[in-house]
């Protein structure tokens, strides 16, 4: 959003650029001839010709300094995007490996309750989430897993059926 913000400023800045070196370009501004048909005035001619000089060179340069400006400020930009590139993969990464501890831990858990009986896991789970639960149960034997579900209440044994048939690992 900021990158398009600055894109309109930049074209908005250059159309006024543009605007004020066609008016400064000195076209119409001194006429060849006053209203009564008389030259003007040699002295005041080089007079207005040297202010016109004047104001454009101060307009070229304050032109340089806002396109310098514009360029730095662009610069900037472009190195905090990819400083937030950056930061958005080491975030990515650091969820993927967070991921994928919780399945190495959620993996112990089932070996630990493969040594156990249905019905003491069953008594252990009813401490648990069912969230949890829909996680190690696949990651058992079918047989002690079915164990442990026969030896829940009923309602949760159910919900908790329900909840894996619609588990996205």
């Amino acid at each position: 959003m900021k990158l398009v913000a600055i894109i309109l400023a930049l074209i908005v800045n250059f159309t006024a650029l543009v605007a004020i070196l066609l008016f400064t370009s000195g076209i119409g501004i001194l006429p060849p001839e006053t209203e009564d048909g008389e030259k003007p005035d040699p002295a005041v001619a080089d007079s207005v010709r040297a202010k016109e000089a004047a104001h454009r060179l101060a307009s070229e340069k304050e032109t340089e300094q806002e396109m310098t400006l514009l360029e730095t400020r662009r610069r900037t930009l472009e190195a905090e995007s990819i400083r937030v590139e950056v930061l958005k993969d080491e975030v990515e990464q650091l969820l993927r490996k967070k991921l994928e501890m919780e399945n190495q831990r959620v993996e112990e858990l089932a070996k630990l309750y493969e040594g156990m009986k249905g019905k003491e896991v069953a008594s252990v789970m009813e401490g648990l989430s069912d969230t949890l639960i829909v996680q190690v149960l696949p990651k058992m034997k079918e047989r002690q897993a079915a164990k442990v579900l026969s030896a829940m209440q009923p309602g949760r044994a159910a919900r908790i059926s329900r909840m894996m048939t619609t588990w996205n690992e």
